[in-house]
């Protein structure tokens, strides 16, 4: 892979993956993800961490084009080194551009406070070759409930009761119309989820691990 990342790798032979599409601020090989790549590992999974974008200056040049390819990119990787279950995190805007294309060999979603205006009608199409300097406000990305039935997979968002950023009745009004979808509020965490690292770590098991289970039982 030719960007800039990081691939921590399960202790024993796996055909399970994970990546993580950061928000606006990006650092998504920063120390903060540490506690969450040692959890993956234990529990037996690929985890894959890139610089999708370097910095909020970087993601203005970008368009949401570009960024779908550069996921692709990542989801090819990780199918190349063996992964047969890849499952993606998204953070904050990353979320929210999960929320807006379906990407092929997914099965499973975790969303972390998505940011995105769930509107009447989506502007997806008219603005996806559009660099994101020219958009004023990450709510002016709109996706509607036809962006959410072409996912058809197994999404799980996690959202702060306190996030001062993107309220939490954002994600309760996405989530209505997501046919297999699940909201998990985190009590008095606001947009970073500041000291809830153990609560995630908690979410994120849980939901990756009942599909492992399930997959098993489909063999």
């Amino acid at each position: 892979m030719n960007i800039k990342h990081i691939l921590t790798k399960p202790r024993n032979k796996s055909n399970k993956g994970v990546i993580l599409i950061p928000g606006i601020s990006g650092k998504p090989l920063s120390n903060k993800y540490n506690f969450l790549a040692k959890e993956l590992q234990k529990n037996n999974f690929y985890f894959l961490r890139f610089n999708i974008w370097e910095s909020p200056s970087d993601l203005e040049k970008k368009t949401l084009n570009k960024i779908y390819r550069d996921i692709k990119k990542a989801i090819d990787y990780m199918k190349k080194i063996g992964c047969e279950e890849i499952s993606l995190i998204g953070k904050s805007f990353g979320g929210g551009i999960l929320l807006s294309k379906k990407f092929v060999g997914i099965k499973k979603l975790i969303l972390l406070a998505p940011a995105i205006n769930y509107a009447s009608e989506s502007n997806i199409e008219k603005i996806k070759n559009k660099e994101l300097s020219k958009i004023k406000n990450i709510f002016d990305i709109k996706i509607d409930k036809n962006n959410l039935k072409k996912l058809d997979l197994e999404i799980l968002i996690i959202h702060g009761d306190k996030d001062e950023i993107v309220p939490i009745e954002n994600s309760r009004k996405i989530i209505k119309d997501i046919e297999n979808g699940k909201l998990e509020t985190i009590k008095n965490a606001n947009h970073s989820y500041d000291k809830k690292e153990k609560e995630l770590v908690k979410y994120y098991q849980e939901f990756l691990i009942k599909h492992t289970q399930k997959a098993y039982k489909r063999i």
